[in-house]
């Protein structure tokens, strides 16, 4: 490592740009797995008929926690996201497949070139 002295303006340009492209990544990531539990959960709220803490007699089924997942996406892994279960088992996403821990879009020809 050099002193502080002896680092030139493009040593130090290096370094602001690894920082930054890195924070920005994380932050996309971040708001990537908010958006996809937030889906979920409106998922959730349509499949039984009516959303959290609600009462009606028309609910086709109740809530039983959340289990945690992981999925790889088009902007990387994406640890711990919480997907809401039902009790009769009967919900389905949209947002992936079951079974899979990649996304569709990961496996395309496009995104490979870029990986």
């Amino acid at each position: 490592m050099k002193d502080l002295t002896e680092l030139t303006l493009t040593d130090l340009w290096k370094e602001v740009k690894e920082d930054f492209w890195g924070e920005i990544f994380l932050g996309t990531q971040k708001m990537v797995k908010r958006v996809m539990e937030v889906t979920l959960e409106e998922e959730m709220a349509v499949y039984i008929g009516i959303g959290r803490y609600g009462r009606s007699e028309s609910r086709r089924d109740y809530r039983n926690g959340y289990y945690t997942r992981s999925l790889l996406t088009s902007f990387g892994y994406i640890s711990e996201i919480k997907v809401p279960r039902c009790r009769k088992k009967g919900f389905k996403t949209t947002l992936f497949e079951r079974y899979k821990r990649r996304q569709r879009e990961v496996d395309s020809p496009e995104c490979i070139k870029y990986m």
